[in-house]
């Protein structure tokens, strides 16, 4: 089996690990980022009804020029490895061979391409595969042109161009070993039945990883939300996962990791029921620990947009969210100190010295979502990382020594108030007296606003 790409975490040494977590402990930005995400075209040739990044889209791209100029920069400072993706699709950058050349001239990794696969031309697969990117993700989503069409919004034909560049791709590639080729479907009311057929289409055509997931969220509805599959519909999805499970007992292909647990444990049983093997995609190392599983993005990486706008990570690009500096003039050195970015990394590094005891109050947090916070809400804070046993053995000993300072009754009016947020959420009867006290106390609030900093 190949193998796939890790956001960038591979490519970087202990050294710059240790450079992470001592950041965090300190509060401080490392000199760069570690990994960029270049989400250089807002341009895109299909309009897929499901695209998180549709609302915000522009007809804009980084000029190459400037994309070579915040590589000469940054490469010195820690970057080791790139994601293209999109915004738009990436592949549709006018200058998209160039862009590939000068990442490589610079030694750095290519450690994704997720696209649709219109853009995959013989010129940008040549390149791929001699550069030996990671993994180039192809979101096909569906088995046929006509479901192509609808789900894609483009015409049907289009479907075919993609399977031929796909082919062209494997050719080139032949026996190498990187890139490792991942066919993309997504799942909902209208194809979940297509499951098989999506499976063999995937297989025939020479993909390494076949990967299944359902359609979540439609961002500002713009569509039914009728339309999707939730955590209860597992009954629907058994008699296909059962059959693309059985398909794949001695290919090993699957990869099954479904953002919603009852799918995950209806997986699991189904194996179970086959005598197939439990397999965990994204295994997790036996220092991990829930508490210090919090997202750390803002110490490791950015996400520069066509438009040049920059944001904390592919999960955050959406109008609610306003972006965190904009890449397009200056030094990215003033972006990724500036005022934005800071007040991130103090966000993430509060929630990590709460140890997943803390509450998402959006009047608390500038810049992070919900999912931020929230546990299992977003499954890339940690997806890729998990199965580093050094990493999180070296994160938790850190944390834990800075909580033991950073937390305490005795300490300043900041160490105060962590103290009093943790004590309200491992006693919840205390919890609901203070809140309700709180409520009806007006001068309360102000004072432990004004005295402690907590918001009640």
């Amino acid at each position: 089996m190949r193998r796939r790409g890790s956001h960038g975490w591979r490519e970087i040494d202990a050294d710059a690990k240790r450079t992470i977590i001592d950041s965090i402990i300190r509060g401080t930005a490392p000199r760069g980022p570690f990994h960029l995400e270049l989400d250089l075209s807002d341009r895109c040739n299909v309009d897929c009804y499901f695209c998180n990044s549709m609302d915000v889209r522009t007809q804009e791209q980084v000029p190459l020029a400037r994309v070579v100029e915040i590589l000469d920069e940054v490469t010195p400072n820690g970057l080791r490895s790139v994601r293209f993706a999109g915004g738009g699709d990436p592949l549709f950058h006018r200058d998209i061979e160039k862009v590939l050349d000068a990442v490589h001239e610079k030694g750095l990794v290519i450690d994704n391409v997720t696209t649709n696969g219109v853009g995959l031309t013989p010129g940008v697969a040549q390149r791929l595969v001699a550069g030996q990117a990671r993994e180039i993700v192809i979101s096909l989503n569906t088995s046929e042109a006509s479901d192509y069409a609808r789900m894609m919004r483009v015409k049907p034909a289009i479907f075919d161009n993609v399977l031929a560049h796909v082919e062209h791709f494997v050719a080139v590639r032949g026996e190498a070993q990187r890139p490792c080729l991942v066919i993309q479907f997504l799942l909902d009311r209208k194809n979940y039945p297509k499951m098989p057929e999506m499976y063999e289409l995937a297989r025939r055509i020479g993909a390494d990883v076949v990967a299944l997931n359902v359609v979540l969220e439609i961002p500002r509805r713009r569509i039914d939300p009728a339309a999707l599959l939730g955590a209860g519909d597992g009954e629907l999805l058994r008699p296909f996962l059962r059959e693309v499970l059985a398909a794949d007992r001695d290919r090993g292909l699957l990869e099954l990791c479904f953002e919603l647990p009852p799918l995950n444990a209806l997986v699991a049983e189904i194996r179970q029921e086959l005598d197939l093997a439990q397999r965990d995609v994204f295994p997790t190392a036996p220092s991990f620990r829930e508490e210090n599983g919090q997202c750390f993005f803002g110490y490791y990486s950015a996400v520069i947009r066509g438009n040049g706008d920059m944001h904390p990570c592919c999960m955050l690009i959406n109008p609610e969210i306003p972006p965190v500096g904009n890449a397009r003039t200056g030094s990215f050195a003033d972006q990724w100190h500036g005022d934005s970015l800071t007040q991130m990394r103090h966000e993430m590094r509060e929630v990590l010295l709460a140890g997943g005891e803390v509450e998402y109050q959006k009047p608390d947090f500038k810049i992070l979502a919900p999912q931020c916070v929230q546990a299992h809400a977003c499954g890339l804070k940690n997806m890729y990382f998990r199965q580093d046993d050094d990493f999180y053995r070296d994160l938790g000993e850190a944390l834990e020594r800075e909580r033991q300072r950073e937390i305490r009754f005795t300490g300043n009016r900041q160490q105060l108030a962590r103290a009093l947020r943790r004590v309200k959420l491992r006693h919840p009867l205390l919890h609901w007296a203070y809140d309700r006290l709180a409520r009806f106390s007006p001068r309360l609030r102000q004072f432990l606003k004004r005295a402690l900093g907590v918001r009640y």
